[in-house]
């Protein structure tokens, strides 16, 4: 088994922010997300993303020159964790962020100036180990599932329960941060199961994990990018433009672009399926007033108030 996120790679010389995949044949080189530099005071935008397949248009768009030919200068900071991306974001190593629709809704307030360029589908899947007795949702009552706290995988994890008749109580959710960690928990079977991104789960089900069917796990609350403060002129549109193009050309390719993605290793086509990419979407007021009802109701918010970047 190798690391996977913890190694990924990040582009050293990327001009461009949502991007289709470069040449498939000649990959995506660079270096370690924990090298990002500080931003300064040019026109490049650096994204804090993880190497899923929600970022495969940002990568494609970098390695085909996307942003290039539409005058935008991105460069892409890999990150193994959702914890690390977030923390380069705030800390003003990045002012761009890929997280999910859940963190962006809590983040949102007056004393956090964000701007959500764009909204994009979301899916997570549940893997357990092999032989595990968990075969469908109403199985998760008492088990130990690995995810992240206060994002997509926790209201996603409240979704299963609630669908299954069961409480939001009756799961224990130890926060595993790093993708890799989280996965290699699921295939040893140091925890019941894991909620894991595309391609992790497929490579979980390579090491002899299994998945559990569920609607669409997450499905609703999707992945936004967001910037602190306001876009560049023409920046916001042409990020969207680019976003398409990239989608449009990994419609074409298929698995075969799943080569952009700074891993080491990448799942066989067996045991993965590339989804569709779709156009971006607009940002829903909707999303944002649900999310932080449940936040509420879960006494995760406290009212009239925005979620602190870091808990």
């Amino acid at each position: 088994f190798h690391a996977l996120a913890g190694r990924a790679r990040v582009s050293r010389d990327s001009l461009a922010l949502l991007a289709c995949c470069a040449l498939i044949a000649c990959g995506c080189s660079g270096a370690q997300g924990g090298e990002a530099p500080v931003v300064e005071a040019d026109s490049t935008l650096r994204i804090a993303l993880l190497p899923t397949v929600e970022a495969l248009p940002l990568y494609v768009a970098e390695g085909e020159g996307i942003f290039d030919s539409l005058g935008l200068r991105v460069e892409l900071l890999t990150y193994g964790a959702a914890m690390d991306a977030d923390t380069a974001f705030w800390r003003g190593q990045a002012r761009g962020l890929l997280t999910d629709g859940v963190k962006a809704a809590l983040w949102q307030g007056d004393s956090l100036p964000l701007g959500v360029v764009l909204r994009a589908p979301l899916r997570l899947e549940l893997v357990t180990p092999q032989g595990s007795d968990i075969h469908r949702p109403a199985d998760l009552k008492d088990k130990v599932i690995a995810l992240t706290r206060l994002s997509a995988l926790d209201y996603g994890a409240d979704g299963l329960l609630q669908a299954a008749g069961l409480a939001p109580s009756g799961l224990n959710r130890p926060q595993i941060n790093d993708l890799a960690l989280r996965l290699r928990m699921a295939v040893q079977g140091q925890v019941d199961g894991a909620l894991l991104p595309q391609p992790f789960a497929a490579l979980a089900l390579e090491q002899g994990a299994q998945l559990v069917r569920t609607e669409g796990t997450a499905d609703g609350t999707g992945v936004c990018l967001i910037l602190r403060g306001e876009p560049l002129e023409g920046e916001a549109e042409r990020l969207c433009e680019a976003y398409d193009v990239a989608c449009g050309r990994i419609n074409e390719r298929g698995e075969a672009a799943l080569g952009c993605l700074p891993l080491d290793e990448l799942p066989s086509d067996s045991l993965f399926a590339l989804p569709t990419m779709g156009r971006w979407e607009t940002p829903r007021d909707s999303l944002s007033k649900r999310v932080r009802q449940w936040a509420r109701a879960r006494e995760l918010l406290p009212p009239n108030e925005s979620l602190p970047p870091h808990d």
